[in-house]
């Protein structure tokens, strides 16, 4: 039972240590880029909870992803090492899926570039380019 308590403390201030470090680099909500990859299943979970009463289930997976990983490696005795690279692999690929996600989410703002010279134009019956000044 102590063991128990133990990892859950573990897990639960890496996710209080964790938030708090990605709430500094992602400037105070402005960017939740550093947010996404601490907690990826939350990244993931989010958006498509979003404006539902479900909406809750993201937060709970938040504070529930270190605590969890803490128990795993926890208590894996023998397979310790590879409990913990197949976690740190699973949490590269979910916070990858998770940033992809993020970035699907926001607003792009891309400018529109001429394809061409703006004195020059595609002549459709030969495919040449041809000038407007000649």
């Amino acid at each position: 039972m102590k063991r128990l308590f133990l990892s859950l403390g573990v897990g639960l201030l890496a996710t209080v240590s964790f938030f708090l470090i990605g709430g500094l680099f992602s400037g105070g909500g402005h960017s939740l880029v550093a947010i996404n990859i601490f907690f990826p299943y939350s990244g993931i979970v989010g958006p498509s909870l979003k404006d539902t009463r479900w909406e809750f289930v993201s937060m709970i997976v938040l504070v529930a992803q270190f605590p969890v990983y803490a128990l795993l490696v926890w208590y894996s005795t023998r397979l310790r090492p590879f409990v913990a690279i197949l976690l740190l692999f699973v949490h590269a690929v979910a916070a990858v899926a998770a940033l992809r996600i993020y970035d699907a989410s926001k607003p792009s703002y891309g400018l529109l570039l001429a394809a061409a010279p703006p004195n020059t134009s595609l002549d459709r019956s030969h495919g040449k380019r041809l000038s407007h000044q000649a």
